[in-house]
């Protein structure tokens, strides 16, 4: 059956781009990467709590100017020097220790300053507070912690389960390449599409915009 006008346009955009995210998925799973979906399904599922939290701030303030394969090399040392994160409390009380072994791990004072005033803030105003004041306005609170701004912001709120897309250079080119303005606009769309959350779909094109970066010949669909 021949399909017309606009009601058929718009089924071949919806078939070439869930073929789009099929291939893509497939690429990330092939490459041995299910459990970066898998965790990001987990934090949706079950939430997160003061350890994760501070925990993913700590990740993405590490991450950002760096290459996510750097920091995740050295993140579980630079985990146990902030008490692998067990409380806000218990980094507060060891505030000087933990930034001086921070600073042993990875040699960035400004950013194991910026993660023990996180720690700090949550401490003060206690963990329950500040996650109501999350979940009432994601980016709002965030952009107003420490060495967090409007992109790390969308990236750590991603990562705590949040419906939201980080604005990614891979991201905003595969936006780009499939004929959308925004990152947004991109994931939310897919979201609909394939009956995956928004950060699923965001952790799977993320990857799969690394991997082909890595090895374009690889990646033709």
């Amino acid at each position: 059956m021949r399909l017309f006008g606009l009601e058929g346009a718009k089924m071949i955009a919806h078939n070439s781009l869930t073929d789009f995210y099929a291939h893509a998925r497939q690429i990330v799973l092939s490459a041995g990467y299910s459990w970066e979906r898998d965790w990001q399904c987990q934090i949706e599922d079950g939430g997160y709590d003061e350890t994760a939290f501070l925990r993913e701030a700590a990740w993405v303030i590490l991450c950002s100017g760096f290459k996510e394969a750097h920091i995740r090399k050295i993140f579980d040392c630079y985990s146990l020097a902030f008490c692998d994160w067990e409380s806000a409390a218990e980094i507060v009380d060891a505030g000087n220790t933990c930034i001086g072994l921070a600073c042993e791990v990875f040699r960035n004072r400004r950013k194991a300053e910026a993660i023990f005033e996180i720690a700090k803030k949550v401490d003060v105003t206690g963990f329950s507070a500040v996650r109501a004041e999350i979940d009432r306005a994601p980016l709002v609170y965030i952009e107003k912690l420490p060495m967090l701004g409007p992109i790390t912001a969308k990236h750590l709120a991603k990562n705590l389960g949040y419906p939201i897309a980080k604005n990614d250079r891979h991201l905003v080119r595969l936006a780009e390449e499939q004929g959308f303005r925004c990152v947004d606009a991109f994931c939310e769309a897919l979201s609909s599409m394939v009956g995956e959350s928004i950060p699923v779909v965001d952790i799977t094109l993320w990857r799969y915009g690394v991997l082909r970066s890595q090895n374009t010949s690889s990646f033709a669909a």
